[in-house]
């Protein structure tokens, strides 16, 4: 009879102590009392006192060593090879922790069914490897109480699905062994090798491959997208079901309902829904039940303080940048007239364009060169008697008015010229590049148009003249100035601060406060959904995954197994004998305590 754990042979060792300890023991002494020598007949039979005559009539002994061996037996794991599952020397386990494991069937956690489906068939020599969205292996080589109690140890996680990496990470575990990869899962795969391809990879080095799907209907709403601006959040609601759904999301902060709006989505289609971004931490929530809740909840994290303030210097009334200005709803826009010019403390970003250059002090220069220094923002927009402005560290000096089109060529790809249409310009100003001046776009002749300059601060030179070109009239026109004032403030991009679930985010080594606790990393991996915070943000984590969130039905990969099939193999499994053994052990025992209860010893 094989054995799973050969260490149990040890154990017979125990029968030694029992022996001396049997040994050892009080020897009755012999009286004769005269009272009762009356009821004694000597018939002159011998005592046996020799040793081996007492070993064979101590029951009790007898007994004992029976149950020492009995012990011994069950510690060595004994097993026999009958029909069945497939067996192997290591067998390694791919358990899904995926996002989609923790849809409710019948009041019950997918997630439980393939733990309490694992435990029955662990078996000898076991690895563990969890699926998320990276393969994580949490036992190597362990025995089978000690898989069990690491199954029963683990949770999910809120991430996609990658099963495939999960398998072929299982090959490395198995090398030069006789091993077999059984996979519990739903087999929502959404991210990685396909899990079929991966198990043909196996196969091919000979490594037997089971899948054992656990899954079954279910019912789904979830949010699967979401655009995340500072003035507006929009999220996309997707139904999986076959019918209608009246949907109601809920935008909550510090615990009460903001804003609420509800709409019929309809079987297998997307809705829309657009809500005002708040400052600081909030989210938005399906407020009706479904079978998973994970993807019911969109956390949101922006910058406590998302208006920037401008200050607009200028002679001219409504001019395109003003309007332009005025319509984002994220700025906080002070137009001013020369001579009389606000005070810049408060200000983020200072604009001059079309000024009165006689009706500009020099206070006001000296204020705008301290602003400048302090790490405030100025642009600068070319115009005639640009030269006298008073401004230190200008990037470009300007020379003459060139009446020449020209199309608007980017010398830099960032945010400012990356897929934004410029058009062409009919006139400009020739500019001479200053020291430490970096080109954003210039004309085709390579004058600059686009130019920056940093100091302490930013000094920003536009030179796209408004009526010396189309651009105005352009859509890009109000989202350029936008974007040119959060490049300015280096405002945080929201996209870096709100992620996906199950993205790997490096980090300088710091303390973060993870909705599992404080760890300290220096690699982040959003494994929850939830807020993360760092020493320099909060990042905020959701699901975000339509296939993830797909659940409706259970993925039916059994049929395309047929065109894996490996070889014929003859399958077998382990009848385990330690059950019967304990139970033989417990009967024994009760027969030891009746048995001295009828000897008198009780």
């Amino acid at each position: 009879m094989p054995f799973d754990n050969p260490l149990g042979w040890y154990a017979l060792l125990s029968i030694i102590p029992l022996i001396l300890l049997y040994l050892i023991r009080p020897k009755l002494k012999e009286r004769n009392i005269p009272s009762l020598m009356f009821f004694i007949k000597d018939k002159g039979q011998k005592r046996h006192t020799n040793f081996f005559q007492k070993f064979i009539n101590n029951l009790l002994l007898l007994l004992h060593m029976l149950l020492l061996i009995l012990l011994s037996l069950a510690i060595l794991e004994p097993f026999s090879e009958i029909p069945g599952r497939l067996s192997a020397d290591h067998t390694v386990l791919v358990i899904d922790v995926s996002a989609s494991s923790q849809v409710v069937e019948n009041g019950k956690l997918r997630f439980d069914q393939i733990i309490s489906e694992a435990s029955d068939i662990v078996q000898g020599k076991t690895s563990i490897l969890l699926a998320s969205s990276v393969p994580l292996m949490v036992m190597e080589g362990g025995n089978s109480a000690e898989a069990k109690e690491t199954l029963n140890s683990l949770s999910p996680f809120d991430t996609p699905t990658n099963l495939g990496d999960a398998m072929l990470e299982a090959r490395n575990l198995i090398e030069g062994e006789s091993g077999i990869v059984i996979v519990l899962s739903d087999f929502l795969h959404t991210d990685g090798p396909d899990p079929l391809v991966a198990k043909r990879a196996l196969n091919a080095d000979n490594i037997r491959v089971e899948f054992i799907e656990i899954g079954g209907e279910a019912e789904n709403v979830g949010i699967v997208e979401s655009d995340i601006a500072k003035d507006e959040t929009k999220v996309l609601v997707k139904n999986f079901n076959e019918e209608n759904r009246e949907v109601t999301l809920n935008l909550v902060q510090d615990g009460k309902i903001v804003d609420s709006k509800k709409a019929t989505v309809f079987p297998d289609a997307v809705k829309s829904y657009s809500f005002e971004t708040l400052p600081g931490i909030s989210k938005i929530q399906i407020e009706e039940d479904d079978s998973l809740a994970i993807d019911d909840i969109l956390y949101l994290s922006t910058p406590q303080s998302l208006r920037t303030n401008v200050v607009l210097i200028t002679n001219e009334e409504n001019s395109a940048v003003q309007l332009a200005l005025e319509s984002s709803p994220i700025i906080q826009l002070q137009v001013a007239q020369p001579p009389i010019v606000p005070d810049f403390n408060s200000a983020d970003v200072v604009i001059l364009h079309t000024v009165d250059t006689t009706k500009i002090l020099s206070s006001h220069y000296k204020d705008m060169n301290n602003f400048v220094k302090n790490g405030g923002s100025l642009v600068v927009v070319a115009q005639d008697n640009f030269n006298k402005f008073d401004v230190e560290n200008m990037p470009v000096s300007l020379r003459n008015k060139v009446a020449k089109g020209s199309s608007v060529v980017p010398a830099i790809e960032n945010s400012l010229t990356q897929d934004t249409s410029f058009g062409r310009v009919n006139e400009y100003y020739e500019a001479a590049q200053e020291k430490d001046t970096i080109i954003l776009a210039r004309t085709e002749d390579g004058n600059p148009l686009l130019a920056v300059k940093e100091v302490t601060g930013k000094i920003f030179y536009y030179g796209i003249p408004d009526e010396g070109s189309d651009f105005k009239s352009y859509v890009d026109y109000p989202v350029f100035w936008s974007s040119l004032l959060s490049f300015l403030t280096e405002s945080e991009d929201l996209t870096l601060i709100n992620l996906p679930s199950g993205t790997l985010v490096p980090l300088l080594r710091q303390q973060v406060s993870t909705p599992g606790g404080v760890i300290e990393t220096e690699s982040l991996f959003l494994d929850r959904i939830g807020t993360y915070e760092t020493e320099s943000s909060v990042i905020a984590s959701s699901l975000l995954n339509s296939d993830e969130s797909n659940v409706a039905g259970a993925a039916n990969i059994a049929a395309e197994l047929d065109e894996f099939v490996s070889e014929e193999t003859e399958t077998t499994g382990k009848k385990r004998w330690e059950p019967l053994i304990i139970l033989i052990i417990l009967g024994l025992l009760l027969f030891e305590l009746f048995f001295i209860k009828f000897r008198g010893d009780l």
